[in-house]
This record gives structure tokens, sequence and C-alpha cells, in this order.
């Protein structure tokens, strides 16, 4: 198994903005440990492989693990086929040596038609002689990374870990073992596990980050407010909408603290793909896996933009991709005609979806030290980031909810600090290649 990296050190490679974005993480742990304050314990669920997002918060999530701001205790890895990509999953964390970070295989988690996409799985890091344990059942070896269970039976242990005492009896959570659920796919899982332990849920958990979409709306005869999930946000409607609305009404009804970070939001902090190309350049497996997976990702999506029948949505023709996945009209006007094929890619941005939501995870003390998020203004527990767009015909600038440079600055540190510090810590091998436990 791979030997975690325990020093928070800056990566080298970073140039001036990256190294300020960890020297204030550092400081922020300081001041922690100062006042013997608790990180988060983070449980992500996430569709690793189906496009790029995904694997980009785990890269980005890995300096808060690796510097103490937040613990990982697992990863659920759901949308069929599942175990595909659990098995993408523990090779991305082999790769970055983190084997001692559990991962595991989710439901289906879609009531729709999904076909599996030749990008998806086309990589040099799937985890091999992995052992998937049957749905609901215990490992047989915990110790065992290549032994991989399902996401209710990684659940049901963690959960039990927090509400009972080791000799069986019931007890209630401390305050810093409680959990954070990081939610980037489908809610079928949280979902089919909430009805199946809804009083230890609601015990063990501190809060919910969502990336999808929802609406807050006063409830003044009950003093509470009524959370609906948006049909439109993908993780919702793309998937599994029965499960979305019932895990919102869960939610609201059990009075647990969430923050949304929509599609609005990730679009306002899209970065040019240069960063993809840095993380490339660094050598690591992953790094060079997305960047390959980002060019052909961007042209299929482009190319099936012109095509109604092939669209991803009715609504995503090649004008809405232009304007929301690319820098285009910045210099065309509308009459001028659109980019062909490949001659998209010089304009195209990444829209970080799952990594902007990813930053809230650390705590409001990292996100207010980083200025990445402006104030939230509304006093709901249930707290939305970017709530409208900007329009520039009417010269609105809309409610993104974020500051924009900041943002970019600390997505591009974290993404390719991230890769740096690993192939600093370990030998070239352990990082940018398959390995055998």
């Amino acid at each position: 198994m791979d030997t975690p990296r325990t020093k928070p050190e800056i990566p080298t490679g970073l140039d001036a903005k990256g190294r300020k974005v960890y020297e204030t993480l550092l400081q922020v742990m300081a001041q922690r440990i100062t006042h013997t304050k608790a990180s988060p314990n983070v449980v992500v669920v996430t569709d690793l492989a189906a496009d790029l997002d995904d694997l980009l918060a785990m890269v980005e999530l890995d300096p808060f693990h690796d510097i103490g701001l937040i613990n990982i205790v697992g990863y659920i890895a759901n949308l069929k086929p599942a175990k595909e990509r659990a098995r993408f999953g523990r090779g991305a964390l082999d790769s970055l040596g983190r084997g001692d970070i559990p991962i595991a295989w989710g439901e289906v988690a879609t009531t729709k038609s999904r076909p599996v996409h030749s990008h998806e799985f086309d990589c040099d890091f799937m985890a091999e002689n992995v052992v998937f344990t049957p749905y609901g059942q215990p490992k047989s070896d915990p110790g065992n990374p290549l032994e991989i269970e399902s996401g209710i039976s990684l659940l049901s242990r963690l959960v039990k870990s927090r509400v009972e005492t080791p000799e069986g009896q019931p007890r209630d959570p401390k305050p810093e073992e409680k959990l954070t659920f990081l939610l980037i796919s489908s809610l079928a899982d949280i979902w089919t596990f909430a009805q199946l332990q809804p009083e230890n849920f609601v015990k063990v958990t501190s809060r919910v980050i969502l990336q999808g979409g929802y609406t807050v709306e006063p409830n003044l005869p009950n003093s509470c407010y009524t959370i609906i999930a948006d049909p439109m946000a993908n993780n919702n409607g793309g998937f599994d909408m029965d499960s979305a609305n019932a895990f919102h009404e869960f939610m609201c009804r059990n009075k647990i603290p969430s923050v949304v970070f929509t599609k609005v939001a990730a679009v306002a902090s899209a970065m040019p793909t240069k960063v993809l190309k840095d993380m490339a350049t660094t050598g690591h497996v992953l790094g060079k896996h997305l960047y390959k997976v980002q060019v052909d990702l961007d042209l299929k999506y482009y190319e099936a933009s012109g095509d109604e029948k092939r669209r991803f949505r009715s609504h995503m023709d090649e004008k809405w991709f232009l304007e929301t996945r690319t820098n285009w009209f910045l210099s065309h006007t509308e009459d001028e005609p659109y980019p062909k094929g490949s001659e998209v890619l010089e304009y195209v941005l990444v829209v970080p979806y799952d990594p902007l939501a990813a930053l809230e995870v650390a705590g409001p003390d990292v996100r207010d030290a980083l200025n990445v998020l402006k104030l939230f203004k509304d006093q709901s527990i249930h707290k939305i980031v970017g709530r409208r767009a900007p329009n520039p015909k009417t010269n609105d600038l809309g409610d993104i909810g974020i500051n924009v440079v900041e943002t970019q600055t600390v997505l591009e540190a974290l993404f390719t600090g991230s890769l740096m510090a690993c192939q600093e810590s370990f030998s070239s091998q352990t990082c940018s290649g398959p390995k055998d436990h």
C-alpha cells in the first residue's frame, strides 16, 4: 500500500499566486491547531469518469486532506457502471498516494438510459485485481484497499462508529466526529441510506454541500424554510429526480444545514484550458488524462450541439456552447460564422462545476481566508451560491455568489499544486502510472 504524505509543504513549482494560496491554507491550519478546532470529516459521492470535474474535485481535495484541513473518510462512486467508476477512483487515489482512503461502489443512480462513452475508462490507472464485496455486506479485510465494498456498507460503517460504543451501546456523536457530505452526482445513494437509518443520518451529519440547484421558499407559519430541488440541475433531473426531491425534503424537515453551488456560479468561474495543460505538464498520470479527455469531450459536445438529436439537452445548441463553455464571443459577434470542429478548442473554457462545490468542504474559515465567496445574505440554513446569471444586454450583474478572480486563482493553485506535491513527495513511478499494492 502507498504511504500517505504527512508534511503539508508548499510545492516548489507553484508561482507566487499559487504559493500565496498554500500559505493561506497553512495559516488557517495553524489557527485551528492553536484553538484546538477540529477539521471536517468528509464523505464524497461522485460519478467519477462521467466527465472531467469529478476527478478535478478529487485532485483539488487532496491538498486540503494533506494539510489537515479536512479528513476524507471515504468516496462513493455511483452511476452505472458504478463498479468500474470505483476501480477508476481506486486507481486515481492510489496515483495520489492515498491508498488509505476507501472508495465504494454505489447505486445505478439514474432512472434514465445512459450510454457509457469511450473516454470514460480509457486511462492508464484503473485499479487491477480488485474484489467487490456484495451489496450491503462489510469487507472481509478492512485494511485491504483492493476489496471494494458497496456505498451502503461504507456509510453504515462510518455511521455505526459514531453512534455506538465499541460494546454496541448507543451514544451521540461528538461534534468533531460528525460528517460533511459533498454530493456532486446523483442523490440516489444518500437518499437510499437516509431511508435506512434516518435518525442516525441526522445525528452524524454536520452539513451537506451539493453541486446542483434548489430554491428556498420561506414557510412563515412554521418559521422554517422549504427547499425544492431544481429539475434543470443535472444532478437532480438528469439522473434520479425522485431521489432528489425526497432527499431535499428530508434535509428541510430535519433542519440539516446545506449549501448548493449552481451552474450559474460554475459558469462564472470558468477558466482557460491552460490550467489542464499545466496539470499535464507536471507529468502526473491524472494531469495527462484530464487534458486528453478535455480535448476529446469538448470536441464531441460541440459537434453534438449542432444536431438536435444528439444534444445533451434541447437548449444546448452551438450558441449555448459558445456562450457557456468558451470565450468565443469576447472577440466575435453573433453574426460571424461559428468555429468548425477543432477550431473551437482555442476558445474552450474549463467550467469547474464540482470543484467549486468542493471548495466549501474545508469550512467557513478556509472559505473566508481565501475570499472565494461573497457574503451570504439570507438567514436560512440552506444557502445558494449562484442565484442569477449576469445579463449584459440589460446591464444586470446577476448574483453569482463568488469572487471570480480569487476563485480561479485558488482552483488553479489546488489543481496544479496537488499534482506537483505528489511528484515532489514520491518517486516519478508512484505518481505517473499504475501500481500494485
